[in-house]
C-alpha cells in the first residue's frame, strides 16, 4: 500500500495532513499583494508548510485510506503507523522520503525533519 501517495491526495483534498511521529503538512494561502512599481496586484499563492511539532490526531486520514483501499480503518491506521515509523528510520539513515507530486522529507541534525516542496507543484484555491 502506497501511503505516501495517499498523503498527497489527502493533503490536496483537506489542506492538512498529520503524520504521527513526523509532524503535519498544511496548505497555506499567502494573500495577493499590490505592487506599487508595476501598479498591479499579484495573485494569491498557496504553499505547503511543514511543522514538526504535534498536530491533530484523528481517524480522518486513516478513514480516507481505508475507503480508498477498501480495508478497515484499524488496518489503515496500522499501515499509516508503519509508514511513519519507516519514514523516521529512513530519515535517520540519511535517505529522502518522497511524497509523489508534493515534495520530499529529508533528515537533519538532532533528528530534525525538513520538507522541501516539489517546485512543479501548483495548488489552486477551492
Amino acid at each position: 500500500m502506497d501511503i505516501a501517495k495517499y498523503v498527497g491526495l489527502f493533503l490536496l483534498k483537506n489542506e492538512y495532513c498529520f503524520l504521527p511521529g513526523i509532524g503535519s503538512l498544511q496548505i497555506e494561502k499567502t494573500p495577493s499583494v499590490y505592487d506599487k512599481d508595476a501598479q498591479k496586484m499579484t495573485a494569491p499563492a498557496y504553499e505547503v508548510k511543514y511543522r514538526q511539532a504535534g498536530g491533530s490526531i484523528d481517524d480522518s486520514f486513516a478513514n480516507f485510506i481505508a475507503n480508498n483501499e477498501r480495508i478497515s480503518i484499524a488496518h489503515a491506521a496500522n499501515h499509516l503507523k508503519d509508514f511513519c515509523a519507516r519514514t523516521r528510520i529512513d530519515l535517520r539513515e540519511g535517505r529522502e522520503v518522497a511524497i509523489p507530486g508534493i515534495g520530499k522529507f529529508t533528515g537533519g541534525a538532532n533528528e530534525a525533519i525538513h520538507f522541501a516542496t516539489d517546485p512543479h507543484l501548483q495548488i489552486e484555491g477551492k
